[in-house]
């Protein structure tokens, strides 16, 4: 995840900025360089808008910068990372996009994380629905590392522009969707923290037809947790454990355990909960996943 190599490298940030930089940087934090009161859009103006060439030369091998793998993977920074969709965004055929991304993989640049939701079931001459027909599970394109996702995302046919110094478009849209961006690095770090906390068996996210659930994980003892994620700066009240709750019910999980972790911490409600069967991971928890390995 890179966040320990963050922690030794620039051990003066805080977890935030460590999360939110790691988010943007990992995987070429050695060519970062961070100014001690500097917040993190001068950061990204100080290395890659002065630096561009330098941050562009990171993203190896150079041919997926090239067509037609760099609009491939602007395509999966732009949708919900299901491959198909993956596809449909790149308005490419499924042949074409097997392709790429077979090249992507071998390349080390692209991972699938399987769907774990189970087939749709169907009793013996029974027909699914008319709106089920058509339904297929599917896998999610990631990134293997978090600067080729923000480079493809943020700054991808940009490049000419900003090296003229034309900046403002850019910084106007990444302070827009920052948080949304900010969002699926800290599932993955709620993740680890749960690997940390319990012996699991399996984790990560889970999809299905009716909803998505940023935490899935299963305890060698056979105990599923499910959970939600919120990168925000407002406290989680007590209505996100109702949804998550409601969400399980629709999607037939029958959690032994429920997670929510923030960035900006609960509600006094949700703070004074003694449900042995929720877990609540404040920023803070996240400090074991930057200085102890």
């Amino acid at each position: 995840m890179y966040l320990y190599e963050f922690s030794k490298r620039f051990p003066h940030l805080n977890t935030v900025d460590t999360l939110e930089y790691c988010s943007i940087f990992g995987g070429v934090e050695e060519a970062l360089h961070i100014k001690f009161f500097d917040n993190i859009y001068d950061t990204i103006e100080d290395n890659i808008i002065k630096h561009l060439d330098t941050f562009e030369a990171q993203i190896q091998p150079a041919v997926i910068k090239q067509q037609p793998y760099a609009h491939f993977l602007w395509a999966c920074t732009k949708s919900d990372a299901k491959k198909i969709n993956c596809f449909r965004k790149a308005r490419i055929s499924e042949k074409k996009g097997e392709e790429l991304l077979h090249d992507l993989i071998e390349m080390g640049v692209l991972h699938l994380e399987e769907s774990r939701e189970p087939p749709l079931k169907t009793h013996p001459g029974q027909k699914l629905k008319k709106e089920l027909r058509g339904y297929r599970i599917q896998p999610r394109i990631r990134f293997n590392k978090p600067f080729y996702r923000f480079y493809f995302r943020f700054i991808y046919g940009k490049s000419e522009e900003i090296a003229q110094g034309y900046t403002k478009n850019f910084f106007e849209k990444l302070s827009k969707n920052i948080d949304r961006y900010y969002s699926y690095p800290f599932e993955k770090a709620a993740n680890a923290l749960l690997a940390k906390r319990f012996d699991l068996e399996e984790r990560g996210s889970y999809w299905d037809k009716d909803n998505e659930f940023d935490v899935f994980a299963k305890t060698s003892r056979g105990k599923l947790i499910v959970g939600e994620c919120k990168y925000k700066d407002r406290k989680v009240c007590k209505n996100e454990l109702t949804k998550l709750k409601h969400k399980c019910k629709i999607s037939g999980l029958e959690p032994d355990y429920y997670l929510l972790a923030s960035k900006s911490g609960f509600s006094k409600e949700l703070e004074k909960n003694e449900d042995r069967d929720l877990i609540l991971f404040s920023i803070e928890d996240f400090k074991e996943l930057l200085y102890d390995r």
